[in-house]
């Protein structure tokens, strides 16, 4: 469930875009020229424009434009929704988003080992929170180690002790 959540925006690759660019000379023919380019309208039904384009590819290679580019490239844009207009370059630019090209997946196999390491971080961490308030109240109390392990739950981890350069008494060394 939490692959499936966060595909789009963690395990899957940026999507490519087909996107009609419509250019006009002026702001006015470019306003008055959005119902029809909303409506599907082809560049020869379209009056009073100077030029248009047809491009497919990645965010930095279809629009140089940043601004425009993060309009078109927004995660909610659908297809047909016209963006615009905006002066570039002394034109009066119109973009209609023509298509959306999902990006690659990354398969499940290969991120189910990270999702379940951040999965049971998470829960760890939120453990520890709410057990913390215990674990206060237990030290304030004097409990043992042992009796505040058994209390909340856990298993106590006990190691000899080291000295400064990693050796134990046992005469392991560590480090």
């Amino acid at each position: 469930a939490f692959y499936e959540a966060y595909k789009p925006e963690r395990y899957t690759g940026p999507d490519t875009r087909t996107i009609t660019e419509f250019q006009f000379r002026d702001e006015a023919s470019a306003r008055a020229s959005l119902g029809l380019i909303a409506g599907g309208a082809s560049p020869g039904q379209i009056p009073d424009l100077a030029a248009s384009e047809q491009r497919t590819g990645f965010k930095s290679d279809v629009l140089s434009n940043q601004r425009m580019a993060d309009l078109v490239f927004a995660r909610r844009s659908l297809p047909g929704t016209p963006f615009g207009p905006l002066e570039i370059d002394g034109l009066w630019v119109v973009v209609r988003l023509e298509d959306v090209i999902p990006g690659e997946a990354t398969p499940f196999e290969d991120v189910r080992e990270d999702i379940f390491s951040e999965l049971a971080r998470e829960q760890a961490t939120a453990v520890y929170y709410e057990r913390l308030p215990r674990i206060d109240d237990l030290i304030g109390a004097g409990a043992t180690l042992e009796d505040m392990a058994s209390d909340i739950g856990v298993p106590l981890l006990s190691f000899d002790g080291i000295d400064q350069r990693g050796g134990a008494e046992t005469g392991s060394f560590f480090g």
